[in-house]
């Protein structure tokens, strides 16, 4: 890499705790920059990883790369600071150790479901930010990593759908959950979202559960859940 341009790298290994994108805008207006963050709040960067690209690379000072540096923070462990999947994260490990053979708690797991319903359902009245964020001269001077409405129903349901393959009561209160959630939706893409996760615990049912009545139960929630999503969304 040329001294004086290129990647910008992270100058330990951590977890990234915040990112000041205010002061990356502001620097990037500064000396007539454009910078690409390709990482976000929640990420482990190992020293020497790419952090953020800024072009030109000929603008690119040894002083500039280290307050570049300066404006990621990395610490031990994540914080909720700006990291949006951390509590979710908890509570899907807290579902998931509830669903193992050797606890097998699966009253616990359906409460973990229903505070991710209701952490689903906040996040999908929220605008989430762009990836694009210009200057107050209205120039883009930033690209950056994102949270989606669609990573968050990601990160909630597919771990603790793939431990609960079997277990019917997991099945419909998530499918139950998905029909709740539904109802706060403002966008075309978050229901698509969420439909996506309807089709998985469906097809899931279908190759892992035995009893007839038990799949009869699922199918039922899951057109519920499909009808709840077909609906108009709510207005922004």
């Amino acid at each position: 890499m040329k001294a004086n341009g290129g990647p910008i790298e992270s100058p330990n290994s951590g977890y990234i705790q915040t990112i000041d994108l205010e002061g990356l805008i502001a620097l990037a207006k500064e000396h007539d920059l454009r910078m690409h963050v390709r990482c976000r709040p929640g990420d482990f960067l190992i020293a020497g990883a790419v952090m953020v690209e800024a072009e030109p690379i000929v603008r690119i000072t040894e002083d500039i790369r280290k307050r570049i540096q300066a404006t990621v923070a990395l610490g031990t462990h994540r914080t909720p600071i700006q990291d949006i999947e951390f509590a979710i994260n908890q509570l899907v490990e807290v579902a998931s150790r509830a669903l193992s053979p050797g606890v097998n708690d699966p009253f616990t797991a359906i409460a973990c479901v229903d505070r991710l319903g209701a952490i689903l359902a906040i996040l999908a009245q929220r605008r989430f930010p762009s990836k694009c964020i210009a200057g107050n001269d209205g120039v883009v001077r930033l690209v950056s990593e994102v949270v989606t409405f669609r990573g968050a129903a990601n990160a909630a349901f597919n771990q603790i759908r793939q431990y609960a393959r079997t277990n019917v009561a997991l099945h419909v209160r998530m499918l139950e959950t998905i029909a709740a959630v539904a109802e706060f939706t403002q966008s075309p893409d978050d229901r698509a979202a969420l439909l996506a996760q309807a089709e998985m615990l469906r097809a899931a049912a279908r190759d892992a559960v035995p009893e007839e009545r038990d799949r009869a139960d699922i199918e039922e929630r899951f057109d519920t859940a499909r009808r709840a999503l077909s609906t108009p969304e709510r207005s922004a």
